[in-house]
This record gives structure tokens, C-alpha cells and sequence, in this order.
């Protein structure tokens, strides 16, 4: 009987990172795109698929952006970071947790969208015992089109019948828009902070299971964005 040749693979073949497509685009008309393999660490599982998927949406409207000529570019005032868990030094938050010495980052760079992610395990200062919870940070540096329109939609107050709530309330004075939300669930609270600055979305989201209230963290993470859009920013 005769066999079926087994498949070969060159360097160029797929390569996927949490469920990512991340191979260079080698289409002769546009060049080829990089994409940075994240590194092994500890990081937070849950929280770090929860972003790939998010990241995956991103990354696929962009494609359709730029394939289908987009227009409105927006202003580009920050640079892209190589590594988001080194620039994020989070000293606000800092004062209440400890995070760990494994954090996990990673970068994916195309002409229409760069995107740097970092997730990472926090625990109460001084605290015995007590399981982790997580932070995530995210940078998407939209190159072609403007993210306003959607970053205000999602930023806004969100009620859905299947799912948990999310409150909303406006930032002043933290880029050009940004918004602070919480979300309430069974395990613990989930803290967000956005913020737009020309092509540049940020977003900062923090689980808590602790006695420390919403009001009493949220000017410790806007001390930390404002810190790290400083750090970025190309002026």
C-alpha cells in the first residue's frame, strides 16, 4: 500500500502564540510584519486569555483596516514598548501589592496596529497565605485609523443580561479621554482604567479580593497610567 508523503515545514510556516496567529504577513505588496513570541513566566492565566482573545479581535480588525484602506489616521505621540511589564513600574499600586518577580509580556507589531501586553500575579503587602490575583496592562498604538468612536463606546456604562455589569465613570485630565470602571462578580472585583491619547489606547485592569475599595485604589492606578503614558510618550 502505498504511504502518503509526510509534510515538511519550512521557517516561514505558522507559528501561533495563545491561539494567535503571529506569522509575518508575506503578501510581496506589504512587506513583512514582526511579532515578538512571548516569554515564559507565571503571569495570570485566566486574565492572559481573556487578553489574547481581545488582542486576536484587535489585530484582525486592523488587517481589515489596512487591506481595505482606512483613513483618519490618528496623531502619534507615544513609542511602542519592547517590554510593558519593565515600563509599567506601577509604584502607585505598588504601596498596597507586590507583584511577582515572573511577569509575562508580549509585542506584535503591523502597520496598521502595535500592541504590547503584560500580565502578572499581585499579592497584598504583608499578607500570609493569601492567593494572588492579577493585573493587566495593554498598549494599542492604532496607526491608521481613529480610536475614538469605539474607545468611547466600550467606555462607557455596559449592562448585559448574561453576564456582570460594568460602571463607568470619566477621568479628566489623563490623556485625552479616559475612563475608570468596575465590575462586580462572584470572585472578586475587577478595576479598569482607560485611557485615550491620540493613536494610543491604554488600559489598566486590576482584580481585587481584598478589603481595599474601588475609590480607595483608583487614584493609585491613575498615578500609574499617567506614569507610564509619560514614559512612552515620544515628546
Amino acid at each position: 500500500m502505498q504511504t502518503s508523503p509526510q509534510p515538511t515545514h519550512s521557517p516561514d510556516d505558522q507559528q501561533v502564540q495563545g491561539g494567535l496567529d503571529t506569522r509575518p504577513d508575506d503578501r510581496p505588496d506589504q512587506g513583512r510584519d514582526q511579532a515578538a513570541v512571548r516569554p515564559s513566566g507565571r503571569g495570570s492565566g485566566p486574565l492572559w486569555a481573556l487578553g489574547g482573545a481581545v488582542l486576536a479581535t484587535a489585530l484582525c480588525g486592523a488587517a481589515f483596516l489596512w487591506t481595505s484602506g482606512g483613513s483618519g489616521a490618528p496623531a502619534q505621540r507615544y513609542r511602542m514598548s519592547d517590554n510593558l511589564c519593565a515600563d509599567a513600574r506601577t509604584a502607585g499600586l505598588g504601596g498596597v501589592y507586590e507583584r511577582s518577580d515572573d511577569p509575562v509580556h508580549a509585542e506584535y507589531r503591523h502597520r496598521a496596529l502595535d500592541v504590547a501586553e503584560c500580565s502578572d500575579s499581585i499579592v497584598e503587602k504583608g499578607s500570609v497565605g493569601q492567593d494572588p490575583t492579577s493585573l493587566t496592562l495593554r498598549l494599542l498604538l492604532h496607526k491608521v485609523t481613529d480610536p475614538r468612536p469605539e474607545f468611547e463606546a466600550t467606555g462607557e456604562d455596559t449592562e448585559t443580561n448574561t453576564g456582570p455589569t460594568t460602571a463607568s465613570e470619566r477621568v479628566e485630565g489623563l490623556g485625552e479621554r479616559a475612563y475608570f470602571g468596575v465590575i462586580e462578580f462572584d470572585g472578586g472585583t475587577v478595576l479598569i482604567l482607560k485611557a485615550l491619547d491620540g493613536g494610543a489606547e491604554f488600559a489598566f485592569n486590576v482584580v481585587v479580593a481584598s478589603p481595599h475599595t474601588p475609590e480607595e485604589l483608583k487614584p493609585s492606578m491613575i498615578e500609574d497610567m499617567r506614569a507610564l503614558m509619560k514614559t512612552l510618550s515620544k515628546a
